[in-house]
């Protein structure tokens, strides 16, 4: 049981020690009292932080049950941290002498792991990282950190070339270095501490077989101190338990038995099935209006996609619809994160939305997001479509709401999906939420704000921090006030999609089709519908959500290789059926606040205010506030062939005369213009070509 009534970090100054207790009370954390986990793990202090004695009976070993966003990272970093300093301090004591002491000490502290954090992904390890590194700031320890997606060399060098106090880890790249470098697998022979956190998330995504290799790297158990955190506790969490720690371990339990939601009770929850597919996007802009004039000078969301392609095509609607559809216009900042993004784009765009307190920020990312990664002031998470299982709709819910802020989730379903929630979540309380509701709401508090902009901002919400140099792409100050009058942004929403689904790329919508129907094709026993009514719903979608004339043309290889073997409403797209989409056409997409414009026709992509629906001249180029396109002058088609006339290449069968050299383009024979590509910022800082506008697309 949880105490009703924690105690404060100055009744455990003494177990903490000064540096930790420095570090936790005043800069970097600032915190006057642990959360309940911490509560619960610093209790059983100095026990849980002691050396392993094989003739002591005391237990150091966790398994430890409760939600996300409860300080579970530093309820694990405190004991694995007083452990490396309590053996540190024991290699002192066994030298002989000072001058020797140092040596040993720095001998054992450059060869020697301390605590090894395992974590589930690239995100979650690289925040733990950062929270570690926070907390030895008074204690001279470091941390190394090995996550996929990085240079494998760089990660080694620095491994090597310093401290090893802490490593935290991703299982893949871990493994690989363990096998691959006998340095770092020696490194490990005496490690002293071993945490495995998000254990569920781990075993879901299938490290199972990885972990246990890990471990026989290790020394064995109850040497090796271990520490396990998990939001839920399954039979397979229950199995590595047995197998990974010690028979005498201290269990602690910190969700309430009463609490049968396994999101928090305090985060409200509301569910909208939609009558009609054309209702998705201007219900999900009504979202983002809904929580901007709720949460005024500091709305923060969190909208997640199914795949990979629907991420990509959210991003760029939204993007173009900010400016007319969102109460804070322009000032809305717009971050992107999936796996068609490179690591260090997806690591910008997170650092910067982390950062960002505009009071308008939406991140619009897949489900690398869902899990672990902690974005301080989130107040709305909003989930487009069905999640992957119940689990991953709790982890989402997750992102708000958390150490005791208010928040708030939203799903939006298609009516294929009306049957999910009361199948997967019916111990969670979630409430509908017809699209009339909502927009009556939306209305109400539009008129509240026009009837008094200047005090509908209260004070305390418009805040301003300083912008790090790797949050760059953050926006320097706060939101302060809205376009009036608002009513009228949320009244013109629906006209404002409705002009957008004219510009959206043909061939974007049915790339994101056949990315969704592989989505759904592994979840028809969850949906409780016939796959023909999901393959109607998806086409359905397509043509009276975004707008193509016919639904897109799928081949019967492709619809059986999705799971969809018997095919509903074969139809033909605009080209006549001429296109089979499936293919894995590749594109790489920018990361922070950048103009996307994945989805869009070539050139449709407007400018700020500009809302006339006549497609661009030419390309773009960066320019102006937020890094906002503007169109470039462009005076005609390139001529191939330089300046001595059209290029000659080869002749027609039967004919004399030589035939001019005409390139087609992908959907007709007359010539393509030549468009040229600004040069845009990829979030990294480097300039790329932009292949945004091109009708090409990502992976799935």
């Amino acid at each position: 049981m949880v105490d009703a009534d924690p105690v404060t970090f100055e009744q455990l100054r003494s177990k903490l020690g000064e540096p930790l207790y420095k570090a936790l009370t005043s800069k970097p954390f600032n915190l006057t009292k642990p959360s309940p986990v911490q509560h619960e793990v610093f209790n059983l202090l100095p026990e849980v932080a002691q050396l392993y004695d094989k003739d002591s009976n005391v237990k150091r070993d966790l398994l430890v049950k409760a939600k996300t966003g409860t300080g579970k990272t530093i309820g694990f970093l405190v004991p694995a941290i007083l452990n490396r300093l309590a053996a540190i301090d024991a290699v002192e004591k066994a030298a002989d002498g000072p001058a020797n002491a140092a040596h040993k000490v720095k001998q054992y502290v450059r060869s020697t792991v301390g605590t090894l954090i395992i974590s589930p992904t690239r995100e979650l390890a690289t925040q733990i990282a950062v929270e570690a590194q926070k907390l030895c700031s008074h204690t001279g320890l470091e941390t190394r950190l090995f996550t996929g997606g990085t240079a494998r060399g760089a990660q080694l060098r620095d491994f090597q070339r310093g401290r090893r106090d802490i490593v935290v880890a991703t299982p893949g790249r871990l493994l690989d270095l363990l096998n691959a470098e006998s340095d770092v697998a020696q490194s490990f022979k005496n490690l002293n501490v071993l945490v495995l956190d998000e254990a569920d998330t781990l075993l879901e995504m299938g490290f199972r077989e990885d972990i246990e290799s890990v471990i026989h790297f290790l020394p064995p158990s109850p040497q090796r101190q271990t520490m396990m955190f998990s939001a839920t506790l399954s039979k397979a969490i229950q199995q590595i338990a047995r197998a990974a720690l010690s028979p005498e371990h201290n269990y602690i339990d910190v969700v309430p038995a009463a609490d049968s939601s396994p999101v928090h009770a305090h985060i409200p929850q509301y569910a909208t099935v939609l009558e009609s597919a054309d209702q998705q996007i201007p219900h999900v802009m009504r979202l983002i209006q809904h929580d901007q004039l709720a949460n005024p000078g500091k709305s923060k969301i969190i909208l997640f996609c199914q795949t990979t392609k629907q991420t990509q095509l959210f991003s760029t609607m939204i993007r173009e619809l900010k400016t007319n559809a969102s109460p804070a216009g322009r000032g809305t900042f717009i971050y992107e994160i999936h796996s068609g993004k490179g690591q260090t784009q997806r690591d910008r765009a997170s650092s910067s939305f982390r950062g960002d307190y505009s009071g308008a920020s939406i991140l619009v990312t897949s489900d690398v997001s869902a899990r672990g990664v902690d974005y301080p002031g989130v107040t709305r998470v909003i989930q487009v479509g069905i999640p992957a299982g119940p689990e991953q709709y709790i982890h989402r819910v997750g992102r708000t709401g958390r150490a005791g802020a208010s928040g708030r989730g939203d799903i939006v379903l298609l009516p294929f999906e009306n049957k999910w929630i009361g199948n997967c979540l019916n111990n969670v309380p979630i409430k509908p939420l017809p699209v009339e509701q909502l927009e009556r709401e939306t209305l109400e508090l539009a008129a509240e704000h026009d009837a008094d902009p200047r005090a509908f901002f209260p004070a305390s919400s418009v805040k301003s921090k300083p912008r790090m140099a790797f949050q760059r792409d953050a926006p320097r100050e706060a939101i302060r006030s809205y376009r009036t009058p608002v009513v009228r942004v949320v009244e013109q929403a629906q006209e404002e999609c409705t002009k957008l689904c004219e510009q959206l790329d043909e061939e974007a919508i049915s790339q994101t089709h056949v990315a969704l129907l592989g989505f759904y094709g592994s979840r028809v026993d969850e949906l409780r519908q016939p796959r023909r009514d999901i393959l109607d719903g998806l086409n359905d979608w397509a043509v009276t959500g975004l707008g193509l004339p016919n639904p897109p043309h799928i081949s019967d290889s492709m619809l059986a290789k999705v799971g969809f073997a018997e095919r509903a409403g074969r139809s033909g797209g605009r080209d006549g059926g001429r296109r089979s989409f499936g293919g894995d056409r590749r594109s790489s997409f920018g990361g922070g606040e950048t103009r996307s414009s994945y989805g869009m026709k070539r050139g449709q992509t407007r400018t700020e205010g500009e809302w006339s629906g006549a497609p661009r001249e030419g390309g773009f180029r960066r320019g102006g506030r937020d890094g906002e396109d503007r169109p470039r002058r462009f005076d005609g088609p390139r001529k191939f062939g330089g300046d001595d006339g059209p290029r000659k290449f080869g002749r027609r069968d039967g004919d004399d005369l030589p035939r001019e050299f005409r390139p087609r383009n992908r959907d007709g024979d007359s010539p393509r213009e030549f468009r040229p590509r600004g040069d845009r910022d990829g979030g990294d800082g480097e300039k790329r070509r932009s292949p945004f506008g091109r009708n090409r697309a990502a992976s799935i």
